[in-house]
């Protein structure tokens, strides 16, 4: 329980993680201590490489798909977190390999320029669908903003004014504030 409320405790405010994502992880770790401290209190000293990769592959067998690399993300956070304590070697955390998902098991990782450019396109059939879904695309392509992020806009975040645009506190727990390139509030007045 000691190290627990602690790594959660660094999630929150050295991090800034969402409360999500310390749902998500600390299951993991529980094991992970289990795992490292037997019948007695975990000697974080003597963790090594393949201890550490042998669990993550135990807990990675019984998962599917991206849930595969959920324990090694886990693991790996909390090994920073014991070496910002200073209870376990630095480093320890880069030293775990990556987890390997099914082929083609995701979206591609970017489209190229020509790709972005015809799906950027003024739509061949205007409508308020192909208009939102234009600027919906250029505030994803144009600021790399998340789906989440474009999803909870309102108006009022809009300043035409100022050419800005302002993102709520969502994952990263900060407000911020974003510049409006012409592109992108042309393409949003022009569906509004």
């Amino acid at each position: 329980a000691f190290w627990i409320a602690g790594y959660t405790d660094y999630l929150r405010d050295v991090v800034g993680a969402a409360d999500t994502t310390q749902l998500r992880y600390v299951p993991t770790i529980r094991r992970f201590i289990a795992t490292c401290s037997g019948s007695g209190a975990a000697d974080w000293t003597c963790l090594s490489v393949p201890r550490v990769t042998e669990f993550i592959r135990e807990e990675a067998v019984h998962r599917s798909g991206h849930g595969r690399t959920a324990p090694a993300s886990a693991t790996r956070s909390f090994l920073r977190f014991l070496a910002w304590r200073g209870v376990a070697p630095t480093g320890l955390d880069r030293a775990i390999p990556r987890i390997r998902c099914a082929r083609h098991a995701s979206l591609p990782t970017h489209l190229s320029s020509d790709q972005l450019a015809r799906l950027l396109q003024r739509p061949a059939a205007p409508g308020p669908a192909a208009y939102r879904d234009r600027a919906i695309l250029l505030l994803l392509a144009g600021l790399g903003l998340r789906a989440g992020e474009v999803a909870t806009l309102e108006l009022d975040d809009l300043d035409w004014h100022a050419g800005q645009l302002r993102l709520r506190a969502g994952k990263c727990r900060r407000e911020r504030v974003l510049p409006l390139p012409q592109e992108v509030g042309a393409a949003l007045a022009e569906y509004l």
